[in-house]
Order: structure tokens, then sequence, then C-alpha cells
């Protein structure tokens, strides 16, 4: 019997070859629900005010935070959510923070 890796080997010029496994994108809904739930449990006076919009793994982050900190946390923070493609941050600082 002839594995794939056999007839790999006889392709001219190829020494080496691997197939990458298929990854399932994550759904939007489900990254939507992660990055809430991230948000929700470290920024948690802050994050009612961000608002999050995901399309196909790019997440839109909207809002206004008191401290820039908080902004850039939320965008790290998206950033290692599984599934997520990137981050695109809009957040804005309140100048009017006491």
């Amino acid at each position: 019997m002839q594995t794939s890796s056999d007839s790999v080997q006889r392709i001219e010029g190829v020494e080496f070859a691997t197939i990458a496994p298929t990854v399932r994108e994550r759904p939007d809904s489900e990254i939507l629900r992660a990055v809430r739930c991230v948000l929700d449990g470290t920024l948690k006076n802050s994050s009612p005010a961000i608002s999050i919009t995901v399309c196909g793994g790019d997440v839109l982050l909207t809002g206004n935070v008191p401290y820039c900190i908080e902004g850039q946390y939320a965008a790290q923070a998206a950033g290692n959510v599984a599934g997520v493609r990137r981050v695109i941050n809009h957040i804005e600082i309140d100048a009017h923070h006491d």
C-alpha cells in the first residue's frame, strides 16, 4: 500500500512536505461572547462602556474609557481570545473624567 508520504517523496525536487490540518474557524458569535466575558472580568467599571463588533474574526472595539491604559488593555485582552484575527481599537479616552 502506498502512503501519501511515498507519493510526495517521488515528486522531483520535493524533499519534505506537510499538510496543515484544517482549522475550524470560531463563529463570530462565540468570539463576541468570549471577548465580552474577558472584558467584563477584567475591566469591571469600564466594560459596559465598550462596544464590541465581530466580523470574520476581526474585532472592532468602540466606546469611551476614563484612562488610556484601559483602552490598551481591552485591545490586548481581546486579541488574546481564541479565533480573533485582529483587533481594531477605536476606544476613546474620556477627557472629562475626574
